[in-house]
């Protein structure tokens, strides 16, 4: 099977970078891009009611081996601690401000568990994201035959993941020049005066 955990590495990081396709966009993928950005996609939710049954989750999944090196969770920890900097430095100065006894690494760990829920609701917008794009990526036509190729190599001659991941997307890489194609022209950023008008 085509491994997620790889592909979501792909997953932009930063949405201003990104090229506006030729083709208009739907109203609909326009408000769903929106609502991440502008609220927290799961609301509110009570702490007590899915704790007990995620821990039993976890438990009974411990058994099954990685498929790869690759810590899914990595990318989604490092976009909820810069989503929270701003939060995570001024609560860290408010404990500091109000103890002066209290210890850099205290004050942190302090903040981190005041800004818990904060962290958590980051983390669960950044994965809805991500979870959202994958699902869109498996309907897409190059992803699938960037897949046919990765699975006949796995079942039919008998790479590693890893090794026939490499190979697939390097055999199709022509693929890309595709999408390269149907978005416009990277911007230039705005120019500068030069030429400051003569003073009198």
């Amino acid at each position: 099977m085509f491994q997620c955990d790889v592909c979501l590495r792909v997953y932009s990081r930063k949405d201003n970078m990104l090229r506006h396709k030729k083709s208009a966009h739907s109203d609909n993928e326009d408000d769903m891009s929106d609502s991440f950005e502008k609220e927290d996609i799961f609301g509110k939710l009570d702490d007590s009611d899915t704790a007990s049954s995620d821990e039993a989750m976890m438990s009974e999944e411990d058994d099954s081996s990685p498929s790869s090196d690759i810590d899914p969770w990595n990318e989604i920890i490092d976009e909820a601690y810069q989503k929270c900097q701003s939060q995570y430095d001024n609560k860290v100065a408010a404990i500091m401000d109000d103890d002066s006894e209290v210890s850099d690494e205290e004050a942190r760990e302090d903040a981190f568990e005041d800004l818990k829920s904060v962290y958590r609701t980051a983390m669960m917008n950044s994965f809805g994201r991500k979870l959202l794009w994958f699902q869109s990526m498996k309907r897409d036509p190059i992803y699938n035959a960037i897949k046919k190729t990765f699975n006949r190599l796995v079942d039919i001659e008998g790479f590693d993941q890893e090794e026939a991941l490499k190979y697939a997307i390097l055999k199709r890489k022509f693929l890309f020049d595709k999408v390269l194609d149907a978005y416009d022209l990277p911007d230039l950023p705005e120019k500068k005066d030069n030429h400051p008008s003569d003073s009198v």
